[in-house]
């Protein structure tokens, strides 16, 4: 395919590159610079930083929103613990063991006496479960399986945590409308996305610590701080620049 795309493009085909992940917009991402580079037009989710640009559709997001809305929608799990990779290069489960006792120590158990918690997937065949199993010494912690739908987990709780935004599943969640509360790691912000980071800290959907979102959830009513937030415009500016449905 690489050497058909090549084909054409010397003999003067013009190349369209269509966003294929979040991140992209939110960060000078590695990938979005060269894959502009060799494009003609870059094809994103909404946003526009340079002339190659062009504002488009998140198709990912629309097919995340199709298989959502066939999803039988509860309140099971008062909370939900999106999970990013985990390994050396990233976060390990060291951190994470010693990020949990502050969790443990913080967390309201009557508010939250079930919390869940969604590993990320490597393989559409073998489970990941293992690298969240250091919760298992939690009672209150259920660990989803991460070859069932996403949309199944997110559709059966009330409240999202995302562990680190950007993530891919921050913006599913949005795109759904579902409330969300995450920790902003992102030191290599674009400068259009930084309005928008703003009115999400303003909003207490975005957080710098776990210390941050715990006194936040723990005395949220979740309900009418969501319809707050959704009923913003700048929430819907937000949808349109970077998750477009």
């Amino acid at each position: 395919m690489e050497l058909v795309i090549a084909t054409y493009i010397e003999h003067g085909a013009k190349l369209h590159w269509y966003q294929h992940g979040a991140y992209y917009g939110e960060l000078n991402h590695g990938a979005q610079v060269r894959e502009r580079r060799i494009a003609d037009v870059y094809r994103t989710w909404g946003w526009k930083i340079e002339p190659k640009d062009e504002p488009w559709k998140a198709y990912r997001l629309m097919r995340f929103q199709q298989d959502y809305a066939k999803q039988q929608k509860s309140n099971r799990y008062p909370l939900l613990i999106v999970f990013g990779v985990i390994n050396s290069a990233y976060t390990d489960t060291e951190f994470f063991t010693a990020y949990f006792k502050v969790f443990d120590q913080k967390i309201d158990k009557n508010k939250y006496p079930v919390i869940a918690a969604r590993p990320r997937p490597f393989s559409r065949l073998f489970s990941n479960q293992k690298e969240v199993e250091f919760l298992k010494r939690y009672a209150y912690f259920t660990i989803c399986s991460d070859l069932e739908p996403i949309t199944q987990n997110i559709a059966e709780s009330e409240l999202i945590f995302q562990i680190s935004v950007p993530a891919t599943n921050f913006l599913e969640c949005l795109a759904v409308k579902k409330p969300v509360v995450g920790i902003l790691s992102n030191d290599q912000e674009t400068e259009i996305v930084k309005p928008f980071y703003a009115f999400c800290k303003e909003k207490k959907i975005l957080h710098d610590s776990l210390e941050s979102v715990l006194a936040h959830i723990n005395h949220l009513d979740v309900s009418s701080w969501w319809q707050e937030v959704v009923s913003d415009p700048r929430y819907h500016e937000f949808e349109k620049r970077f998750f477009n449905t």
